[in-house]
């Protein structure tokens, strides 16, 4: 669905009573408003249940650098959006020189992880690990061993959403965002512009359109189980065992 911020923010200010229908949002709410709103969006960029763009992107190898920086500015791995937030499995070494090409599995350190790595400089044409630092504006991405093959790393990726850079820009946002967004921006401006006898209605409708895209968002894990002297994974979704 297309929106602009103006659309949303006319929204907002109609549930606070602020501006009535037909009525043209003024100048100092409007640039008020805009403000709200990016903020907000901002802090659901740090909640990755509300982050709804999860992408597969490759990326080419530098041999013998380390880190890869990955973002916007300047980086080695250019997104157009922002850094990832994250980094998920499956994240995957590409042999590149083999047709067709190869994917191995990369392992994922954590802080405590990577960490523990004694020689941090350790070099091989083939890295078995990655770690991700989510610096900014861009993130840092280390693999381990330094390879100093040219090959390329496949990642699936949590990334930002993007901020309204005006009034009037579209973008397009899946279903039920848009609603997430009005709400919310309503319950986020109560305190400028009180209404108390909506207040509970307000924060009562934004907690329900940010849990209907809270739940898109969250996948349930695999459980693991053992049958049969083996380890095997139960699969939610499908209700049944995965060899």
């Amino acid at each position: 669905m297309s929106v602009n911020a103006l659309s949303i923010i006319t929204a907002a200010l109609r549930k606070l009573g602020v501006e009535a229908q037909g009525e043209t949002v003024s100048a100092e709410n409007s640039t008020f408003m805009l403000g709200e709103l990016n903020r907000m969006v901002d802090s659901w960029c740090a909640q990755g249940r509300l982050i709804y763009s999860v992408g597969f992107s490759t990326y080419v190898i530098i041999a013998s650098h380390q880190p890869h920086t990955i973002g916007p500015v300047g980086a080695d791995w250019t997104c157009t959006v922002g850094r990832p937030v994250e980094i998920l499995k499956p994240a995957t070494l590409v042999l590149t020189s083999s047709t067709p090409n190869i994917e191995i599995d990369l392992e994922l350190l954590d802080d405590q992880g990577w960490g523990n790595v004694g020689i941090k400089t350790l070099t091989s044409s083939l890295p078995t690990k990655l770690y991700y630092s989510p610096d900014f504006p861009n993130g840092s991405v280390y693999l381990w061993p330094v390879p100093t093959t040219v090959n390329s790393v496949r990642l699936q990726t949590r990334n930002l959403i993007s901020s309204f850079a005006d009034l009037t820009t579209d973008y397009d946002l899946p279903f039920g965002y848009e609603n997430a967004l009005v709400c919310s921006l309503a319950e986020t401006a109560m305190i400028a512009y009180p209404q108390p006898e909506l207040q509970a209605v307000l924060v009562q409708q934004a907690r329900d359109a940010r849990a209907v895209i809270s739940s898109v968002n969250t996948k349930s894990p695999n459980l693991s189980t053992v049958i049969g002297g083996r380890d095997t994974s139960w699969h939610f979704l499908t209700g049944g065992y995965r060899p």
